[in-house]
């Protein structure tokens, strides 16, 4: 009953979500980021969710941040991932780009510390632009998994 009702949630929330996005106007920004995948997680993935979600939305984009990530974020605990250095850089043909006053869009497939989007959104600011905003497509919430787990219906 409990992983029905679990189901049920995540149903919803997901619903929620695409409706969220199918309202949401990307167009209230002059560029849309979505954070990065190593080359060596494409290959083993073979697509990026978040540039995926975008093209299936036709929303515009800019590949403006590259990765040198290699391990995956989901292997690290939170301290992991506040210690290591940002794995993120400028894709060299936007370096001399002039962005000052306009606004940016970082979009990641979902938030579990905040780590990742703060690191980009931190190379990013080198950047000059008036405003940073991050969108993402959902925000991990152990706690039900967790509940569901302990009481063994996972």
């Amino acid at each position: 009953m409990l992983l029905h009702r679990y189901k049920f949630l995540k149903d919803q929330a997901m619903a929620m979500i695409m409706k969220y996005l199918s309202d949401f106007n990307f167009k209230n920004y002059d560029l849309v980021v979505p954070i990065p995948i190593s080359s060596a997680r494409l290959k083993e993935r073979t697509y990026n969710q978040v540039t995926e979600m975008l093209n299936v939305m036709k929303v515009d984009y800019q590949l403006i941040l590259e990765t040198s990530k290699k391990n995956r974020q989901s292997d690290l605990s939170r301290a992991a991932r506040l210690n290591k250095e940002n794995p993120f850089f400028l894709n060299e043909n936007v370096k001399d780009y002039d962005f000052s006053g306009m606004s940016v869009l970082i979009v990641d497939d979902i938030y579990t510390t905040g780590v990742t989007v703060h690191q980009a959104a931190d190379i990013i600011s080198n950047l000059n632009f008036q405003k940073i905003d991050v969108l993402t497509f959902s925000k991990a919430q152990h706690i039900w998994y967790n509940e569901i787990k302990k009481k063994g219906n996972i």
